[in-house]
């Protein structure tokens, strides 16, 4: 049986606690989306809505910080600086 060194991609030990970080985070997110789905399961359908309002407002604030008031139907008018 050949020697490993330590630190080695060959080291089975390195190899064990990779799969067990990736199997904590995975559960990890797992856990977070099972409490959010529960949250969001339990509310009344006034907050529902408020809650969709808030995130299309916010959504639509987003928009406009990048893009100005510009509307849909507004020219662009471009100038050439000298």
């Amino acid at each position: 049986m050949a020697k490993v060194k330590k630190g080695s991609s060959e080291d089975p030990s390195i190899k064990t606690r990779i799969q067990s970080r990736w199997a904590r985070f995975i559960s990890y997110l797992k856990h977070k989306m099972n409490e959010k789905f529960a949250k969001t399961e339990q509310e009344s359908s006034a907050d529902k809505s408020a809650r969709i309002t808030a995130n299309a407002t916010k959504m639509d604030g987003d928009l406009h910080s990048h893009f100005g008031d510009y509307q849909s139907g507004d020219d662009l008018h471009l100038e050439k600086s000298t």
